[in-house]
C-alpha cells in the first residue's frame, strides 16, 4: 500500500510538472527569503535559465539587476499580504516577447501566516500591440478631425481673399503696379488653397475626382518625375508586375503617395549612393502579406507597425517601396505618421508627406505596412482595394464659363465675408441677391413669401441648421427652387451628394462667386438635373 501511494504521488507529480511546463505563462514560487522553490520551463526559458539553476537560488545569485525591480513587489506581498501586478520590459531579450506583466500573490499557510508568494507572468505583447494601435488611430483620428475644422475655417478666408481679390483684378487697369499686387494676393491664395487640400487628405475627409485605373500605368506615367525628384546617386528600380491592378483612386493622390514615399527614401540614404525598389503586387487570398499583417511578434532589432486592416473578402494592389538607407528604430516608427513629425532638418521637411499618405490610404479603406532596421534600410507597403472592373470610367464632365442672369438669389451663410463676396460678386453678373447670415431667419423669410427668390446658395457647417437641413425644407416649401449647396466639411467631402441629397447641387470649398454662378445659371437654363458633386 505505502508503495502504491508513492507511484500514485510521483505520477501526480509527474502530472503536474507537465501541466506547468507546458503552461503557455509563467509561473513560480518562492520562500520568505526570496529563494525559488518551483519554476516552470516558460519562466525560466523567459528568464534565460535552466529551470534546475533557478531553484535554491535568489534573484540576488541569479540577476543583480532583476532583483532591483523585483524587491520592492515582494515585500509588499511577502510583508502586507498584498497582490502586485507589474507591467514592464524583460531586462533579458527572448523573441517575440517585449512587454510582460507579472502577478504576485502570497502564500500562507494553515495558521494563516504568510510563507512566501507566488507569481504569474503573462506575456502581453499583443495586447500592448493593439492599445498603441489604437492610441495612434485615435490621436491620428483626433488630429484629423481639428485639421478638418481649422480647413474649413480657412476655406472661407481663403474663398473671401480670392474672391475680392478677382474684383480688384476686374477693375483695376491691366499692366499697373495694383493690379500686379492684386494678380499676386490671387496666386498666393491659390497656394494656400493647396495648402488646405493637403490638410484635408491628411485627415481623409478631402473629396476628389476619382475614376477607374490600372494601378500599373499611373506608377509607369509618375516614374519619371519621381526619378527626376531624386538625387543622382540614387538608384530607382520600378517592377509593376505582370497582373492588373485596377483600381477606383485619384491619379494626384497616387502620385503623392509614391512620391513621398520614395522621397522619403532617397533622404534616408542620406545623400549616400543607394537602391529604392518600387514594387507593384497583387494580394490575394492566400498572399503571404495577409499573414505577415497580422504577425504581432517582432524581430529583435526590427521594428515594426502597421495601420489599417485587411478585409478577407477583398483583393489588393500593392506598393511596396523598399530602400538601403538608414532605417529607423521602433521609437522613431511609432511616429513617422504624425503630421508635423519629421527627423529632417527644420528647412528640409514639413513631416506632412506621411501623414498625407495616412490619409489618402485610409480614406480608400486601404492599410499599410513598415519595416525598419536601424542601418539597414526600411520597406514601406501600401494596400489598395481592387475592384472587378476592367476599362476606365468615363471623365467627369466639367462646366464652362459663368453666364450672367438677373433672377432673384438668396444666399445663406453665417460668415459675413462671404455673404459679402457672394453678394458682390453675383451682382457684378447682374444677379438681385439677398443675403442671410442666420438660417433660421432665412427660412422663414421664404416660407413668407416662396416666389420672391428663383434660387438660393446657402453654406452646410452653420450654427443653428445645417445646410442639407434647410435644403431639404426649401424643397417642402417648394420642389421645384434650384438650391445650391456649399461646403468643406469632413460629413459632405466623404458622402457628397448623399449627404445633401436635397441639393441640386453640392460645391466644395473655397468658391467663387463666378464657380456659383455657372451652376446657378444651369439650374435657372434647364429643368433640375441630377444631383452631382463638383469640385473646383
Amino acid at each position: 500500500e505505502q508503495k502504491l501511494a508513492e507511484e500514485a504521488l510521483r505520477e501526480r507529480e509527474q502530472q503536474l510538472r507537465a501541466i506547468l511546463d507546458n503552461a503557455p505563462v509563467g509561473l513560480f514560487l518562492k520562500d520568505r527569503d526570496r529563494r525559488y522553490l518551483l519554476v516552470n520551463r516558460q519562466y525560466a526559458d523567459w528568464r534565460g535559465f535552466a529551470p534546475e539553476a533557478m531553484v535554491g537560488r535568489t534573484d540576488a545569485e541569479l540577476a543583480p539587476d532583476v532583483d532591483a525591480i523585483s524587491r520592492g513587489p515582494d515585500a509588499q506581498v511577502l510583508t502586507h499580504g498584498r497582490v502586485s501586478r507589474i507591467e514592464r520590459r524583460p531586462m533579458t531579450p527572448y523573441p517575440g516577447l517585449e512587454y510582460f506583466e507579472v502577478v504576485k500573490f502570497p502564500i500562507a499557510d494553515r495558521d494563516g501566516a504568510i510563507v512566501g508568494l507566488s507569481g504569474f507572468v503573462f506575456d502581453v505583447t499583443e495586447r500592448r500591440r493593439i492599445e498603441d494601435q489604437l492610441r495612434q488611430s485615435a490621436k491620428m483620428e483626433a488630429v484629423g478631425r481639428l485639421a478638418s475644422g481649422i480647413a474649413h475655417d480657412f476655406n472661407n478666408m481663403i474663398g473671401a481673399i480670392t474672391g475680392f481679390s478677382s474684383f480688384l483684378i476686374e477693375d483695376l487697369p491691366s499692366g499697373t503696379p495694383q493690379h500686379q499686387f492684386a494678380a499676386r494676393i490671387a496666386q498666393v491664395c491659390g497656394h494656400a488653397k493647396d495648402v488646405v487640400k493637403q490638410v484635408t487628405a491628411f485627415s481623409g475627409t478631402g473629396e476628389v475626382e476619382t475614376r477607374l485605373v490600372d494601378l500599373r500605368s499611373l506608377v509607369a506615367k509618375d516614374e519619371p518625375l519621381v526619378r527626376a525628384s531624386l538625387a543622382p546617386a540614387t538608384r530607382l528600380t520600378v517592377d509593376p508586375g505582370t497582373t492588373s491592378l485596377p483600381m477606383i483612386v485619384n491619379d494626384g493622390q497616387i502620385h503623392q503617395v509614391l512620391l513621398n514615399l520614395c522621397v522619403n527614401a532617397n533622404d534616408a540614404l542620406g545623400g549616400r549612393p543607394g537602391t529604392i525598389t518600387a514594387r507593384l503586387e497583387r494580394i490575394g487570398a492566400g498572399h503571404p502579406d495577409r499573414r505577415h499583417f497580422a504577425v504581432s511578434a517582432r524581430e529583435a532589432g526590427v521594428a515594426t507597425m502597421a495601420g489599417g486592416a485587411l478585409d478577407p473578402a477583398r483583393a489588393y494592389g500593392s506598393i511596396r517601396i523598399t530602400d538601403t538607407g538608414v532605417g529607423m528604430d521602433q521609437a522613431t516608427l511609432d511616429r513617422v505618421f504624425e503630421p508635423f513629425f519629421t527627423t529632417k532638418g527644420p528647412s528640409r521637411g514639413t513631416g506632412l508627406g506621411l501623414a498625407v499618405i495616412h490619409g489618402i490610404v485610409i480614406g480608400y479603406q486601404g492599410a499599410y505596412r513598415v519595416t525598419s532596421r536601424a542601418g539597414h534600410g526600411s520597406e514601406f507597403t501600401i494596400y489598395l482595394p481592387l475592384v472587378a472592373e476592367t476599362i476606365d470610367a468615363a471623365p467627369v464632365p466639367r462646366i464652362g464659363d459663368a453666364q450672367r442672369g438677373s433672377e432673384s438669389i438668396l444666399v445663406i451663410d453665417d460668415d459675413r465675408d462671404m455673404t459679402e463676396l457672394m453678394s458682390v460678386g453675383l451682382e457684378r453678373l447682374g444677379y438681385d441677391v439677398t443675403c442671410s447670415n442666420n438660417p433660421t431667419e432665412a427660412l422663414r423669410a421664404f416660407r413668407k413669401d416662396p416666389g420672391a427668390w428663383d434660387a438660393v446658395v446657402t453654406d452646410h457647417s452653420m450654427p443653428g441648421m445645417l445646410g442639407a437641413t434647410l435644403a431639404k425644407r426649401i424643397k417642402v416649401i417648394r420642389p421645384d427652387c434650384p438650391v445650391v449647396l456649399y461646403s468643406g466639411g469632413a460629413d459632405l467631402a466623404v458622402l457628397g451628394p448623399r449627404a445633401a441629397p436635397d441639393a441640386d447641387r453640392v460645391l466644395l470649398k473655397p468658391i467663387e462667386p463666378r464657380r456659383v454662378a455657372e451652376h446657378i445659371r444651369g439650374l435657372l437654363d434647364r429643368s433640375r438635373t441630377s444631383i452631382a458633386c463638383v469640385d473646383d
